[in-house]
């Protein structure tokens, strides 16, 4: 708040003066009012890019703070990381061979993300009174996620391939069964020997072989559904597997039981590339979300707002009362309300890109501006804004797990954080028409929070929603340097035949922290046009300025 608070105390130690035209009123960007009976029309695209972040992750133990590409969350030496159901794998297998030391391998997978969002604001603010000015802007807003994916497969050490359960279903059955019919034959053997002598060695024999077969056919149905892959026929852990499968079956005919005669299917196949990159789309993947693909969206409406903006304070500084003023000031409150129109990322389509928030914000506003001489202006704005909550749709996983399983999707209450924001913008003018501009903004928002919807939560498994919360809070640092094209003061003085705006700048992210933060470039252009609706024409009321006169005032 330092940044504004320099203007701000300006405009209080500054005598105020009474208002002597409607030209004192501001028309540019920044502008928070619009003069009475004057509509003004705002067509504002924004083109912003991006393919690294602000990012915050744990390296050996220590937090790391800096800039990471978006890529980094799909790339892994092993290729293993990715997927989640894999720990799960490792575990089981760990089990079923013996081997706490146990670690699979894939292949190594590189990425690359960008992000793109194109938005344009329709606009349109219409001066009540001279003191009050009410507006509205409709976003429409098109993304674009470009994602490329490079699996290598490790044709050396790699001793994963594609799950059997996914192309050979049947054979999965087969010896599934036959494990579930070996533990109830194990299982009523023991409950008939030990009730005969429970402390004889054929019982310890029979429950030994009971609790072995029942393990191995948990372990082993762990193993088989836990993710798209399963160790390969020939691999180190595949003839462990086999070879534990082996001593199983002869524990159970050393009791008198039939030993194991269904083979375990091994996967038969690497992945490959494509493979890799469509098996979140696998129905039996267990992630059921969209292939990891590029995915460009169509054009929606983003969060609608609507605010209204009241002068507290504006005055002038002049040497006489005929001659221009030698700085002007305004001070300006207002309050905003964005509805939620816009819709939210797809919780099935893994780095989508939303339209907005789908809930209501409220929005708190204060604009101070000043002008020097009629060519130099500084604006600052501060906006303090709180977010509603609503229910969501979203997996439950860390931020850095991209393919989440099917299984973690939760019906969730969702709150964002509140947010503030302050903006310094300084102004030269050129000439009459052109200025040069430029900007500094601050931007922080608190920590989301995520509460699982007791009413949709069912028999499904606990999870621990907290982890959604993660780098859910942003501080971000931007600079944008531009140009401004007003015909407003021209118009005024009868020298041209409307008045319009025309602006270009570029924004730029600085610095920034959060994890998730974008670090973005923004190209803004804008469109504004300005109508008379009701009252008098300014111009009229305006004496003519002489061509040796000093250059108007920055129009307000």
């Amino acid at each position: 708040m330092l940044v504004l608070a320099l203007p701000a105390a300006l405009l209080l130690v500054l005598p105020a003066a009474p208002a002597r035209a409607q030209s004192s009123e501001v028309h540019d960007r920044d502008a928070p009012l619009v003069p009475r009976g004057r509509l003004r029309l705002d067509l504002v695209p924004t083109f912003a890019s991006w393919n690294s972040r602000f990012g915050l992750r744990r390296e050996d133990g220590r937090t790391v703070e800096e800039e990471e590409p978006l890529g980094l969350d799909l790339t892994d030496p092993a290729g293993t990381r990715m997927f989640p159901g894999i720990r799960t794998l490792e575990d089981d297998l760990r089990a079923l061979i013996d081997d706490p030391s146990y670690r699979s391998r894939l292949g190594a997978t590189r990425a690359r993300v960008g992000q793109d969002v194109t938005r344009v604001d329709l606009g349109a603010r219409l001066g009540v009174f001279d003191w009050l000015t009410l507006g509205v802007t409709l976003p429409v807003v098109r993304t674009l996620t470009d994602i490329d994916v490079h699996f290598a497969p490790d044709t050396i050490d790699g001793d994963l391939g594609l799950n059997p359960a996914m192309s050979q279903a049947d054979a999965v059955a087969r010896f599934l069964q036959e494990l579930v019919t070996r533990a109830a034959d194990a299982q009523n053997l023991a409950a008939e020997v030990c009730a005969a002598d429970a402390s004889s060695r054929g019982c310890a024999d029979a429950q030994s072989a009971s609790q072995g077969v029942t393990e191995f056919l948990d372990r082993i149905q762990g193993a088989l559904f836990a993710s798209p892959f399963f160790p390969l026929a020939g691999s180190p852990v595949g003839l462990a597997l086999s070879g534990s499968l082996a001593a199983l079956s002869q524990a159970l005919q050393r009791v008198g039981l039939q030993g194991i005669d269904a083979p375990l299917p091994f996967a038969s196949a690497r992945p490959t590339a494509d493979d890799f990159v469509n098996l979140p789309a696998n129905p039996l993947s267990g992630i059921a979300g969209a292939p990891l693909r590029s995915m460009e969206g169509l054009w929606q409406m983003g969060d609608l707002e609507m605010f209204a903006t009241v002068r507290l304070l504006r005055g002038e500084i002049r040497d006489s009362a005929e001659a221009p003023p030698k700085a002007s000031y305004l001070l300006a409150g207002g309050f905003l309300v964005r509805s939620g129109t816009g819709k939210t990322d797809d919780p099935d389509i893994f780095l989508d890109l939303g339209t907005g928030d789908g809930q209501t914000d409220y929005e708190g506003r204060l604009f101070a501006i000043a002008t020097w001489k009629s060519r130099i202006r500084l604006a600052a704005t501060a906006r303090y804004g709180a977010q509603s909550a609503r229910a969501i749709v979203r997996r439950v996983t860390p931020p850095d797990a991209i393919l989440a399983p099917a299984s973690s999707r939760r019906v969730l209450e969702w709150t964002p954080g509140s947010y503030r924001s302050v903006e310094v913008s300084p102004q030269y003018r050129l000439t009459p028409e052109l200025s040069f501009t430029g900007a500094y903004s601050y931007f922080r928002k608190d920590r989301d929070r995520y509460t699982l919807r007791a009413d949709a939560s069912g028999d499904l498994p606990a999870v621990d929603v907290s982890v959604l919360e993660l780098e859910t809070a942003r501080t971000l640092h931007e600079i944008e340097a531009g140009l401004r094209y007003s015909t407003v003061s021209a118009w005024r003085q009868g020298r041209a035949g409307s008045p319009m705006e025309l602006s270009f700048a570029v924004r730029k992210a600085i610095h920034g922290a959060g994890g998730r933060t974008p670090k973005a470039t923004r190209i803004v252009l804008g469109l504004r046009i300005f109508k008379r609706i009701f009252g008098a024409d300014p111009r009229r009321a305006a004496p003519a300025t002489p061509a040796s006169a000093s250059p108007p005032p920055l129009p307000r």
